[in-house]
């Protein structure tokens, strides 16, 4: 499972085992969606405890923010919004949109997600948070954030392109596959191995240049890991 759906479901879990608000139900926004759930506050109210209406929570969909790219691959900082909606005229839960914004910052403030992500309120914009977007409604957004590191074991090394006429392309990582072109065109593996859109091919082992001062480009990619950097050669004899 993706880690951000991954994440969605598990912070749903979480607030849902947190007694102090357990007359306000919570609800995935993206399993709403694709489920077509009328729970939102604009439809039907549903509580989990008999007799508690007026207060329903939902578990937004995360944004990231790089924050140091390339390192190999970016490493995150994510942000979650959990959207608590009360309608003062219904309400009987002795809650407020307040109350259960504060319990949820407090409730999940340093629970780790998937072994890596540590929440904590936003100490950059606002933990907390009225929005407006829905009239008759009282509605507050707690903001949670982490770190979301990338589970990447590296980067392919760069190929070495040696020799010419007849040239040789090499990668210290003996499980690389090394893909080239001879055009000018960046060599990046195709997905469809027919298109002929893509001229990029994969080193079989030395080759001959017809003529000398082409411009040749090899990529060096090693399944596990991220492609290598592109390298260029002019190659002359």
């Amino acid at each position: 499972m993706n880690p951000l759906i991954q994440l969605q479901d598990d912070l749903t879990a979480l607030l849902l085992a947190n007694p102090d608000t357990a007359s306000v139900p919570f609800t995935s926004y993206r399993r709403e969606v694709l489920h077509s759930v009328q729970e939102e506050a604009l439809a039907a109210w549903k509580s989990r405890v008999a007799g508690k209406i007026g207060l329903s929570c939902l578990v937004m969909m995360p944004s990231l923010r790089v924050v140091t790219p390339n390192v190999p691959g970016p490493q995150y900082d994510l942000s979650i919004v959990i959207r608590c909606l009360h309608d003062p005229r219904v309400n009987n839960t002795g809650l407020s949109a307040e109350d259960v914004a504060m319990l949820n910052l407090r409730w999940l403030d340093g629970q780790t997600i998937g072994g890596q992500t540590q929440l904590h309120g936003d100490d950059h914009g606002q933990a907390l948070k009225p929005n407006y977007g829905y009239k008759g409604l009282l509605v507050y957004d707690s903001v949670l954030v982490g770190p979301m590191p990338q589970d990447i074991s590296g980067r392919t090394l760069d190929p070495v392109i040696s020799g010419g006429p007849e040239v040789t392309l090499s990668c210290a990582d003996s499980q690389a596959q090394i893909f080239y072109t001879t055009d000018g065109t960046a060599p990046i593996p195709p997905a469809n191995a027919s298109d002929p859109a893509n001229t990029a091919q994969l080193y079989n082992g030395p080759f001959q240049l017809p003529v000398s001062g082409m411009l040749l480009s090899a990529l060096a990619w090693e399944r596990t890991k991220l492609p290598s950097n592109i390298v260029r050669a002019v190659v002359t004899f």
